[in-house]
């Protein structure tokens, strides 16, 4: 079975220490040995987490039984879920492999948000994809993909999209049939969060714009194109762009394009015809 802690983002972010199971009675006996720390594996891949470790190596001195243990920092660009994969490799001096362990490293969000909402009824009160508008207090510490309970609603219902600093688009239509359109509502973050769209609108508040097949290749800001990806190759749907921006209060002011961000680089991953990089 494999091991698992589970910490907060702040615990992760600040560095946790781990400690592995102690090691087995049938390991190899020698006089030292020399343990190794690396990742093995983190989600979500894309945008990837910063993940150091501290000492990712040292040596044992024993010939008893003893626990591996290093210092874990996981920085994440979003605030959904990430699962990081530890691995402690023990060899010895002729770098023989003994042992080897894994720790899957859990770092969540607070679980839940509170806040009074109203479910805004009528044709006029339709989001961009169809579902009902809520206004809420603040959407600061709301994702997409969270889960909204509370009045009425009696099946699972999710946040779709952000629309402003007070309002989001749920993913149900509500009609009149609902009666307790103002109520508190629980706002329940779950590894769903952990989604393209999260991904995105958190990479461009850390300066990251991420293009790929789920938003056509194109970034929008208030119905305006801001930026376009041209693949050469259209039948590639692995692509996917990161884009650092610069300058992203000016995206309030889109009348003067001369104040649209420019490009401090580009970094494609996937595959490109002749690595050409196409920006209209």
């Amino acid at each position: 079975m494999l091991n698992t802690t589970n910490y907060s983002l702040t615990d992760c972010e600040c560095g946790i220490t781990l400690e592995f199971p102690e090691t087995p009675d049938n390991l190899a006996k020698r006089e030292e040995y020399f343990l190794y720390f690396s990742v093995e594996s983190s989600l979500p891949k894309n945008p990837p987490s910063k993940i150091d470790i501290s000492p990712s190596a040292y040596t044992i001195n024993t010939t008893g039984k003893f626990s591996g243990k290093t210092i874990v920092k996981v920085e994440s660009v979003h605030r959904g879920e990430t699962q990081s994969l530890i691995k402690l490799v023990i060899k010895d001096r002729y770098n023989t492999t003994l042992y080897t362990d894994y720790i899957k490293v859990v770092c969540a969000p607070q679980e839940t948000e509170e806040s009074n909402g109203t479910i805004l009824i009528g044709t006029g009160n339709i989001g961009p994809n169809g579902g009902s508008i809520m206004n809420v207090a603040s959407t600061t510490n709301l994702d997409v993909g969270m889960l909204v309970s509370g009045g009425d609603i009696d099946f699972p219902v999710y946040i779709k999209t952000i629309l402003s600093g007070t309002q989001i688009e749920l993913t149900h239509l509500f009609t009149d049939t609902i009666t307790n359109t103002s109520a508190n509502y629980t706002f329940t973050r779950t590894t769903s969060c952990v989604d393209p769209e999260t991904l995105r609108r958190r990479s461009f508040d850390s300066n990251i714009v991420i293009l790929d097949k789920n938003n056509n290749w194109t970034y929008t800001y208030n119905d305006k194109l801001i930026l376009k990806f041209v693949r050469e190759d259209q039948t590639d749907d692995s692509i996917s762009i990161e884009v650092p921006a610069k300058n992203l209060s000016t995206l309030s002011g889109l009348g003067k394009k001369q104040e649209i961000p420019g490009l401090a680089y580009i970094k494609g991953t996937g595959r490109v015809t002749n690595d050409q990089y196409c920006i209209p």
